[in-house]
């Protein structure tokens, strides 16, 4: 038979189409699928070092976190934010919003999938234990994401289907304080699994659980104190969340009760970590060192960055200022180098400047930061202070 260019042409075509039926039909080959995947310990590993992308990070230009507060009363910069003064505010676009579970749902399926196969995982149990342990960790983490911006939130813990009447029933928010307690349940299941020494560094260990429990129940307690008998608290009226639960009430009793609650749930926290850890004995090598950390106590998790990898420019900022800087509000909240608030009789705290003999405004910035905590010192540029030496010597 003779065949033409046209004839091979369309042999090529139906070729190509069998083949490539053929390979939509087989399994991803970068990954797998969970039959073939959560089998050892190191599969864990793997699948939840995804969840450490929700860790904040600075970034390698303007940004991050040292930028952040910008938008509070500890830290300004070149310009004023527009939260700050009157004017219409813009919502936030739908692929920027907080309002998402993109993450969670993730993170429910690698708990629910490891929980389900975790006798049939190979490997260390102490690894397997920690691992599963970082996914609540993380779930934990992303649940106070979701409680310091809306509050009252859904409670998910398993992968919805598409089925509209599954979706409904599980779009109803639960109250603020039972989302917070969800979240130290969590933090407690995270700790009882997860070791003491993180397997790498770098890694979470059983104190981070146990450090943002006690954030969280901080958080939690002060929100509600400081909110109470408002549209932002439950069991009043005025709670947003009154008509989806008319029978509400507080597990502890009452509003100052639950408020108790979480902050004796911070303190036992929080004791639990610090009796057990030093503070570093040089506050700023501990944030300038290109080693990998060690036996340090104060270094609860490490954040590592690599050049070309993941890098950021905060020296940068440090030594020419970066366009922003902490307030003096922001100052005073840092304590004496006796621990106690500037504010305190006995502190030790000068006052003002005048009270030293010195009239010039710029003996100020000096004398500021005379026997505070030696972390403020470390955490402004001493070179951006106006420092005449004769307001030492003499």
């Amino acid at each position: 038979m003779k065949i033409n260019k046209y004839t091979v042409i369309a042999l090529t075509a139906m070729s190509m189409s069998v083949v490539s039926c053929d390979f939509l039909d087989r399994e991803p080959l970068d990954f797998g699928n969970k039959e073939s995947f959560y089998q050892t310990d190191e599969d864990l590993e793997i699948a939840v070092n995804d969840f450490y992308e929700l860790f904040p990070t600075n970034k390698e230009l303007w940004g991050g976190l040292y930028t952040e507060d910008i938008t509070s009363d500890n830290q300004c910069s070149t310009s004023a934010q527009n939260l700050f003064y009157q004017g219409d505010k813009k919502t936030v676009d739908v692929s920027s919003s907080e309002w998402n579970f993109e993450s969670l749902r993730g993170i429910n399926d690698f708990i629910n999938t490891t929980e389900e196969k975790y006798s049939s995982i190979t490997g260390s149990a102490e690894l397997k234990a920690h691992y599963l342990g970082e996914g609540y960790f993380f779930r934990a983490y992303d649940y106070f994401r979701l409680l310091r911006n809306f509050g009252d939130v859904p409670m998910i813990t398993s992968v919805l289907s598409d089925d509209a009447t599954e979706l409904t029933a599980a779009s109803k928010r639960y109250p603020r304080n039972e989302i917070a307690r969800f979240i130290l349940i969590q933090c407690d299941s995270a700790a009882s699994k997860m070791q003491a020494a993180p397997p790498e560094s770098g890694r979470l260990c059983r104190d981070a659980a146990l450090a943002l429990k006690a954030r969280v129940a901080l958080y939690e307690a002060t929100w509600e104190k400081y909110h109470a008998g408002t549209c932002f608290v439950p069991g009043n009226s005025k709670w947003v969340g009154a008509s989806t639960w008319p029978d509400f009430s507080f597990p502890s009793g009452n509003a100052e009760a639950e408020v108790n609650f979480f902050l004796d749930q911070a303190i036992a926290a929080a004791e639990e970590v610090s009796d057990n850890r030093a503070l570093d004995s040089d506050y700023a090598a501990m944030f300038n060192t290109a080693t990998v950390f060690g036996s340090t106590d104060e270094v609860i998790l490490a954040r590592y960055y690599m050049s070309g990898v993941l890098t950021h420019s905060c020296s940068t900022y440090l030594k020419g200022g970066g366009g922003c800087g902490i307030t003096r509000a922001a100052v005073n909240t840092y304590l004496m180098a006796n621990g106690l608030p500037i504010y305190v009789d006995g502190s030790g705290y000068g006052g003002t400047y005048q009270e030293f003999g010195y009239t010039d405004p710029e003996a100020l910035t000096y004398f500021e930061l005379m026997d505070r905590d030696e972390r403020l010192e470390n955490s402004v540029r001493p070179a951006g202070r106006i420092i005449n030496t004769s307001y030492v010597d003499g």
